[in-house]
């Protein structure tokens, strides 16, 4: 047995720029909608509409912060 090499590894973890970026989206969406689902119950339309913005800013900062902190 022998140890990987950091090109294998990003081969099958999905450390790519396509997984990146399916992460940062999926994330962003659900975010997105735990906000407007929090914001509706909470104010109305006006708040599900704000909530799904703020949810999906975080859920996209989440996704960025993590590929940024991961080495390269």
């Amino acid at each position: 047995m022998r140890e990987l090499t950091a090109n294998e590894i990003e081969m099958v973890d999905g450390g790519t720029l396509a997984g990146d970026i399916a992460f940062t989206a999926a994330s962003g969406w659900s975010a997105g909608v735990m906000g407007t689902g929090v914001g509706l119950v909470f104010g109305g339309p006006v708040g599900g509409i704000a909530g799904g913005l703020v949810g999906f800013g975080i859920g996209v900062g989440a996704g960025i912060g993590y590929i940024l902190a991961q080495p390269r």
